[in-house]
C-alpha cells in the first residue's frame, strides 16, 4: 500500500497541473516528519509497541482516505491543502512505531525460543526486511497496472499527461493504500498477541536460560 501511494504521488501533481506546487507539499511533509520524529517515539512508548503500530497504521489509513476524498474536487481541480494534509498524515504516522520495528521481530524470536526451546531469534531478525522488499516489488509493479487501469494518457508534444478516469486514479492513490493498511492493522490486532509485559518476561527468561548454559 505504501509503495503504491509513493509511486503515484508525483502523477497527481503532474496531471492536475500543479507540478510546481509539489515542492511545497513535499517540504511541508518533511517538516511534519521532522516534528513526528521528535514526538512520535514518546507517544509510541506510551501506547505500547502493539498500540503504536495499530495507531500509526490507522493514521496512515486516515491520510489515504483524506487524499481519496478531498484532494480532488468534483470539478477535477486539485485541493492542494487536502493533498498536503493527507501526505503529512501518511508520513508522520510512521514515526509512531518505526522506533520499535526491530522489536516486533525480536519479540517473536524470544517468544519462539521460550515456548519451543529452539533458538531461532537470529532468523527472526533476518526475515525482518523480507516483507518490505516484497512490498517494494509488488507495490512498484502495481503502480504500472494501476495507471493503466485509470487510463493514463502520456504527453504528446506540449500536451500534458492526464488520466481518462480520475476517480479510479484517486482510488488507487488514496483508497487502495488505505485498505491495504487497514487489512494489515486488523491482522496485527487479531493475530499479534504479544504484550510488552509478556515480551519482557520471555526475553528475561531466555537470558537466564542462556546464562545457565554458560555456567
Amino acid at each position: 500500500g505504501t509503495q503504491i501511494y509513493t509511486g503515484l504521488t508525483a502523477h497527481f501533481f503532474r496531471v492536475t497541473g500543479t507540478f510546481s506546487s509539489m515542492t511545497i507539499a513535499l517540504t511541508a511533509r518533511s517538516i511534519c516528519a521532522l516534528g513526528a520524529t521528535l514526538v512520535g517515539p514518546a507517544i509510541g512508548r506510551k501506547l505500547g509497541k502493539k498500540g503504536a503500530l495499530i495507531c500509526g497504521w490507522s493514521v496512515y489509513a486516515l491520510g489515504g482516505v483524506v487524499i481519496w476524498l478531498f484532494a480532488l474536487n468534483s470539478a477535477g481541480q486539485a485541493n492542494l491543502i487536502a493533498m498536503t494534509v493527507g501526505m503529512c498524515l501518511c508520513e508522520s504516522a510512521r514515526y509512531l512505531y518505526m522506533v520499535f520495528m526491530a522489536n516486533y521481530y525480536l519479540d517473536c524470536g524470544e517468544y519462539g525460543y521460550y515456548t519451543t526451546g529452539i533458538d531461532n531469534r537470529t532468523m527472526a531478525v533476518t526475515v525482518m526486511n523480507w516483507p518490505t522488499k516484497i512490498g517494494f516489488a509488488l507495490g512498484g509493479s502495481l503502480v504500472g497496472f494501476s495507471i493503466s487501469w485509470a487510463g493514463y494518457v502520456a504527453p504528446v508534444g506540449t500536451a500534458a499527461p492526464y488520466f481518462q478516469y480520475m476517480d479510479r486514479f484517486m482510488m488507487v492513490l488514496g483508497l487502495i493504500p488505505a485498505i491495504c493498511v487497514v487489512v494489515a492493522t486488523v491482522i496485527i490486532l487479531v493475530l499479534y498477541k504479544l504484550t510488552d509485559k509478556e515480551a519482557a518476561h520471555y526475553a528475561k527468561a531466555n537470558a537466564e536460560r542462556e546464562a545457565g548454559k554458560t555456567v
